[in-house]
């Protein structure tokens, strides 16, 4: 059907509208208040704590030890003359003091101290009386043999103890090394890579030493070859 058909609300006017708001004012029940109630305060008995008296504890009274400072005799001051006369008198008496006598203090001889000898012990030289290459050769050629075999000895003995404490050293440093911590390797097998390395160091020649006289050497032939050059 067509639109004209349809109802349309109608308006409500002023007087409607005022009506209907008073009435849902008066049907609005007054907020009635409740009237507040007051809790009557209990005050909780006071407890005295009983006072503890602490001892009172004397400190023993130090005497400070007196201390006397020395009295300090300020040189005297001698004032310049500032008259006349008194210049006059000073310059007398400077030359009174020039002509007097001068008195030599006698010279004190100091005690000599004569200090107590020190006798040292005679020291025995060593005889080679029957052992010598003249008179006893196959004895003498022994203990020489025998001397040079202690010594050599000593000296293994010597060199066995560094290259231990070497060892441990070099151990203790290196201990979480990748190397050591991959466990392929035990310590000794680490310890002669590792003397392999010293070695070859050595022989190469790492010094400072070493590299300045091999740096000489490249510059002598450099110079040579330079100087055969010129000539041509």
């Amino acid at each position: 059907m067509g639109q004209g058909n349809k109802t349309r609300p109608k308006l409500k006017t002023t007087a409607q509208k005022r009506r209907e708001k008073d009435a849902a004012a008066a049907s609005k029940k007054p907020a009635v208040k409740k009237p507040a109630v007051k809790k009557p305060a209990v005050k909780k008995p006071a407890v005295k704590k009983p006072a503890v008296k602490k001892p009172a504890v004397k400190k023993p009274a130090v005497k400070k030890p007196a201390v006397k400072k020395p009295a300090v005799k300020k040189p005297a001051v001698k004032k310049p003359p500032t008259t006349a006369k008194e210049r006059l008198d000073a310059k007398q008496k400077a030359l009174d003091d020039a002509r007097k006598p001068k008195v030599k203090k006698p010279a004190v001889k100091k005690p000599e101290v004569k200090k107590p000898e020190v006798k040292k012990p005679p020291v025995k030289k060593p005889s080679t009386k029957g052992k010598g290459p003249v008179k006893d050769a196959g004895t003498y050629e022994k203990t020489v043999k025998e001397s040079a075999a202690k010594r050599k000895a000593a000296e293994k003995e010597a060199a066995a103890k560094k290259t231990a404490a070497d060892k441990a050293a070099w151990l203790k440093k290196t201990r979480n090394s990748p190397a050591a911590k991959s466990g392929a390797f035990t310590d000794d097998q680490r310890w002669a890579q590792q003397q392999k390395h010293r070695k070859f160091k050595e022989s190469r020649g790492s010094s400072k030493e070493a590299r300045m006289k091999r740096r000489d050497e490249r510059l002598k032939k450099k110079t040579s070859s330079a100087l055969k050059i010129n000539k041509r």
